[in-house]
């Protein structure tokens, strides 16, 4: 709840003073909210030496957002779902770049430190592109109008943050729990780490995304819905897979 809650407010309040859609911020800041999740469970996977924890997390976190988030949010939001022409243009370029990104990673079957640098410099390679081919009419959403509207914001921005340095502490000792119940369980139940990452661990990471839409939808926030979840497929893809390469003792295997 602090990182959906100060994502959505965050983003809503940074979106008016510097001129860009809600929809851009949304893509980025909180699909790096929402990805915090995967990035603890990365983090402590590859200190553990269970790096395949974590990409069968990764690997079932995007199949969950796309399969669960995505069509929960379009049954929700139903006719009230719009996206900007710009917008969607730049969603399926994403999109097919992340599918190229995935099918290459495969195709390698291992990953090495260096793979983890490219895939983090690929991402700031993203924004950076995100950043500087937005469109002037993403400049203005009707949608910002309201962002300082003080019944929608009640409590202070250094409450927000100090929910959110909780939320994150939380998540961190959380996925150190995580990590050793599933190289426990798939001893017990004679499963390999990437069935046990792929299933429970994929779904239980992909639940913020899930709060996010709905909370999105349920403010009326309609651009802010769906940018997120997409955004953490990319996320997840270059910058958390890259981190897990970089951090992991041993090569990330894949196959």
């Amino acid at each position: 709840d602090g990182i959906r809650d100060i994502g959505v407010t965050g983003v809503q309040t940074c979106a008016l003073p510097i001129y860009i859609s809600t929809f851009f911020l949304g893509f980025v800041i909180l699909a790096l909210a929402a990805d915090i999740p995967e990035l603890g469970l990365a983090i402590v996977a590859a200190l553990k030496g269970a790096s395949q924890v974590s990409v069968g997390d990764i690997i079932g976190a995007n199949f969950t957002d796309i399969a669960l988030v995505v069509g929960a949010t379009l049954l929700l939001a139903g006719s009230r779902m719009t996206i900007q022409e710009s917008d969607r243009k730049t969603l399926l370029s994403l999109l097919t770049l992340t599918t190229i990104i995935l099918g290459s990673i495969f195709w390698l079957g291992s990953l090495h430190r260096i793979h983890g640098v490219m895939l983090v410099l690929l991402y700031g390679v993203v924004l950076w592109w995100l950043w500087k081919n937005r469109e002037q009419s993403d400049l203005v959403h009707t949608d910002v109008e309201q962002a300082h509207d003080p019944e929608r914001h009640p409590h202070p921005t250094w409450f927000m943050v100090a929910r959110l340095g909780v939320s994150v502490g939380l998540v961190m000792g959380s996925s150190w729990l995580v990590v050793n119940a599933a190289v426990a369980l798939a001893t017990d139940m004679n499963m390999s780490l990437e069935t046990i990452g792929a299933t429970i661990c994929g779904v239980g990471t992909s639940l913020p995304e899930l709060a996010l839409s709905i909370g999105a939808i349920r403010r009326g926030y309609y651009t802010l819905a769906i940018g997120p979840t997409l955004g953490t497929v990319l996320s997840q893809s270059t910058l958390i897979l890259g981190i897990l390469a970089c951090l992991s003792r041993e090569p990330v295997q894949l196959a």
